[in-house]
């Protein structure tokens, strides 16, 4: 890991304190190809694209998965796409320690990362069509995140409008 502000691509925006701090890694590009059977027996090849442009590590998945979780036990999804949760409740509700101010760091730094995460695969299997299609989407956009880092504040996520489609589903 390394500050967003010593990143080869954006050193100078160790300027901006709010984002100089965040923790980043290495663009990651993930590419892989898969194998599927069409509606008419044949096989094909897909495949799927994962990017993030300040990396990830393996906690972020969890933060993923965590947040997934919340999504699809709501009794309804957020109908302006935006969900509202302190760094706390995020802590709390994952598992993640937030005991002082380096995990509230590395929290906002998995967020932040996250929300550039694009997933691109063009073999997905659309129920509501029974077809397989090339989709492309992120999961969340930072709708809101406070620029001081011990903030109670909520962080506004705003949801993918597709990647919503596939939690309701």
């Amino acid at each position: 890991a390394m500050k967003l502000g010593h990143h080869p691509e954006f050193k100078q925006l160790g300027k901006d304190g709010a984002l100089a701090s965040l923790e980043v890694s290495t663009p990651l590009r993930y590419p892989r190809q898969f194998t599927f059977t069409d509606p008419h027996g044949h096989r094909k090849t897909g495949t799927q694209i994962i990017t993030a442009p300040f990396g990830l590590a393996p906690k972020d998945f969890d933060l993923f998965l965590g947040l997934y979780t919340y999504l699809r036990r709501l009794p309804e999804l957020p109908q302006d796409g935006r969900t509202h949760l302190t760094v706390d409740f995020l802590a709390r509700t994952l598992g993640l320690p937030a005991t002082c101010q380096k995990d509230y760091l590395r929290i906002r730094s998995r967020i932040f990362r996250f929300s550039f995460v694009k997933y691109t695969n063009s073999a997905f299997w659309n129920r509501e069509t029974k077809s397989y299609d090339i989709v492309n989407f992120g999961f969340f956009n930072i709708a809101a995140l406070s620029r001081v880092t011990d903030s109670r504040r909520p962080v506004t996520f705003e949801w993918d409008p597709t990647f919503l489609r596939l939690v309701a589903n």
